[in-house]
């Protein structure tokens, strides 16, 4: 088993496992998450990269300043320079192309995540009470995202709403959070609205911080460089169940929504 790259957010100390998956072992020390991963994810902030999938057991993982271990199975050399390479993204050709990058999200996932957000008036077809009270709690939040005055109110009550591992309303605020972080929005307001977001699902709180940071991984940094393009990747429907399409639809609203905004406080 090979180590290929370790992310710049990658603390040093003792984790214990968290939750394990086909592509990705989840550990935490109670406050951080670190993530054996193999191609199939591939490098990122908080990621111990593989050049194999992390298909076995693994209890716990110790990470020093120059090795990393999962004892008894593996210990890796840690290589000096971790991965960290975040590209340059044209925001101005993504904005430009925001209205037609909508219009694909509808039309090429029309019934994936938070997409629905974008179809004004769209029926509901859900069968279940549970799924339409949901669905307007997601649409309230989303709501309050139209002024800035009620921004932080829009990220609270997304944070949190949704179905698995990482609930759709919480990778949405990543996306978001993102788009802040990207437009250079000023510094107070982006730690108001990363502390608006934070919550207690420790996953979630890893993507969220990343975002606030500016920090991608790789295939999300492949995403974006799509868009670029005017295009969306077929890859993002690999990212968890609609993971990677509520953070599109989080981080689109962002580039559209804070041109809009008066950065006062």
């Amino acid at each position: 088993m090979v180590l290929l790259s370790v992310g710049s957010e990658v603390p040093e100390g003792n984790f214990i496992l968290h939750s394990q998956f086909d592509s990705v072992i989840n550990f935490s020390d109670g406050k951080n998450i670190v993530s054996l991963v193999g191609p199939h994810i591939g490098a990122g902030p908080h990621y111990i990269e593989l050049k194999e999938e992390p298909h076995f057991h693994c209890p716990k993982i110790q990470v020093g300043k120059d090795f990393i271990a999962c004892p008894p199975l593996f210990h890796w050399k840690r290589s000096k320079g971790d991965e960290d390479n975040n590209s340059f993204f044209d925001l101005t050709s993504i904005t430009k192309q925001l209205p037609n990058l909508r219009k694909d999200l509808i039309r090429q996932y029309p019934e994936k995540g938070l997409v629905f957000l974008f179809a004004e008036n769209s029926p509901s077809r859900d069968a279940s009470a549970f799924e339409r009270i949901l669905k307007e709690k997601l649409r309230n939040a989303f709501s309050k995202f139209k002024k800035y005055e009620t921004m932080l109110e829009g990220i609270s009550k997304m944070k949190g709403l949704g179905h698995g591992l990482t609930p759709s309303g919480d990778d949405f605020n990543s996306g978001f959070l993102l788009s802040l972080k990207l437009l250079a929005c000023p510094p107070t307001v982006l730690k108001h609205a990363y502390e608006s977001a934070i919550g207690t699902n420790l996953i979630a709180n890893s993507f969220l911080t990343q975002a606030y940071k500016g920090k991608l991984s790789k295939r999300f940094q492949a995403l974006i460089s799509e868009l670029a393009k005017g295009k969306i990747s077929q890859n993002i429907e690999q990212i968890g169940h609609s993971s990677g399409i509520d953070w599109l639809v989080g981080f689109l609203s962002g580039l559209s929504q804070c041109k809009e905004y008066k950065w006062t406080l």
